[in-house]
């Protein structure tokens, strides 16, 4: 027997047989965790062989035994990507679409990989990135925000997040930011967030690709008769993020001063309940003007709004320090 096959065959220690567990929602629960954290490198080099050559559940069990041990630590991405297991994840991509349940556990192994950014590097040079980008379309919800997600944690690194440029996540960024689910939503601000942080090239192409919309639509905060989800709060939070740094383009500041919609948010977010509106740093004698920080943090731009005693028919002023 071909000694990836053999490896293959080990796997099936670690799950029961399917006649005997045959719901997918419980296939978490075959794993053997004490005996992966016991001997990780020997499950990585099983799980290399199982998913490029065993059977169907088979490759699930190894996708699922990556994505088990990525999220645990840095020192276990290490072992992944030493024992080379990063390129069959990224080969999975394409080569399981009718496996949604193996492809999802790849996925999540990508997206905790990512955090680090040897790692993400290394998905990017294994081709990763342009079917990465493709299941963000996925007709299968679940891959579709597996995908977003995972493409959201790519891009929050430099060099990673131009391979993603060129593989086309800005227009599915936007797709995203007009889904129905929050979730999506929340996907597509930080992809847009974390490229226009990046470097003034990237914000340019978001400003071709006409994202300003949409980054005002989901800055706006709800009524008091309809609250935020937390997702929705942290989506609003990385479209802020996102909206100050394109703010830093002189293009981007004219471009909103001319959106109608542009100064009634400001006095939204003045009276928005959440810390996105908070004094600036310093001496402040007396109830002097507060400022807003569009992503929490005080960069170059800075909104100086009215007093909340002020009437609303006073405009705030958009000011650029230098």
């Amino acid at each position: 027997m071909h000694a990836s096959l053999r490896s293959a065959a080990g796997l099936r220690s670690l799950s029961p047989e399917p006649s005997a567990q045959s719901d997918a929602a419980d296939d978490a629960h075959t794993l053997d965790f004490v005996g992966l954290l016991a001997a990780p490198a020997r499950h990585i080099r099983l799980s290399v062989g199982a998913l490029q050559y065993g059977e169907p559940r088979e490759r699930q069990i190894a996708a699922m035994t990556f994505a088990f041990l990525a999220k645990k630590s840095r020192e276990l991405c290490e072992s992944i990507s030493e024992l080379q297991g990063i390129l069959p994840l990224t080969r999975s991509l394409t080569a399981y679409a009718a496996e949604p349940a193996t492809l999802r556990s790849a996925l999540v192994a990508l997206r905790c990989l990512a955090r680090f950014a040897p790692f993400a590097n290394e998905v990017a040079e294994k081709g990763g990135t342009p079917p990465l980008v493709a299941l963000i379309d996925s007709d299968h919800a679940g891959v579709r925000l597996d995908a977003a997600a995972c493409a959201a944690a790519l891009c929050a690194h430099d060099e990673v997040g131009s391979l993603m440029i060129d593989a086309g996540v800005v227009p599915a960024a936007k797709r995203l930011a007009t889904a129905e689910e929050e979730e999506l939503q929340h996907c597509g601000m930080s992809i847009v967030a974390h490229l226009a942080a990046a470097n003034p090239k990237n914000r340019y192409v978001l400003m071709e690709a006409e994202l300003l919309p949409p980054l005002l639509s989901l800055c706006r905060p709800r009524d008091a008769a309809q609250p935020m989800s937390p997702v929705q709060r942290q989506t609003q939070q990385q479209a802020l993020r996102g909206l100050d740094a394109m703010c830093t383009m002189p293009e981007a500041v004219a471009a909103l001063n001319g959106m109608p919609e542009f100064f009634p948010l400001l006095f939204q977010l003045r009276d928005d309940s959440d810390e996105l509106v908070s004094p600036h740093p310093g001496p402040r004698p007396g109830p002097s003007p507060r400022r807003l920080t569009l992503a929490l943090v005080p960069t170059r731009t800075l909104l100086l709004l009215p007093p909340p005693t002020r009437s609303w028919g006073t405009a705030p002023t958009l000011v650029t320090q230098a």
